[in-house]
């Protein structure tokens, strides 16, 4: 069994999805939020060719990001909030800026709400 994060498309994304990596553009960027514990939350809208979601990052400096920017996630999760699938930075992932503003993408939104049955 491999720890290597498993390339998906955005339309492939299901709740309880790990240790995944993906490419996409950053439609939107929202203004940080601070959770009662302290901790700073930044959502943004990233889409690729198959389809957008949320995506947030928790607990680091998201200033450097805006929309138009070409990322690359490693080591990301998927999980559902408030009945949306998002996509999340793991504790031990990485996300990369490749570029910006040349990126093929669709505005069509998922939500996938069927979990990933693990075949245990």
């Amino acid at each position: 069994m491999t720890n290597n994060p498993t390339f998906r498309h955005i339309a492939d994304l299901r709740p309880k999805m790990q240790n995944i990596s993906c490419r996409f553009i950053i439609l939107e960027k929202h203004p940080p939020t601070t959770t009662h514990k302290k901790g700073k939350i930044t959502n943004f809208l990233v889409a690729d060719q198959t389809g957008s979601i949320p995506f947030s990052i928790w607990k680091q400096d998201c200033d450097y990001l805006k929309g138009g920017d070409i990322m690359f996630l490693t080591g990301g999760y998927v999980s559902l909030w408030k009945d949306k699938t998002c996509l999340y930075v793991g504790n031990n992932g990485t996300i990369r800026r490749m570029g910006e503003f040349t990126f093929a993408f669709s505005e069509n939104r998922i939500n996938n709400l069927e979990p990933v049955r693990s075949n245990k």
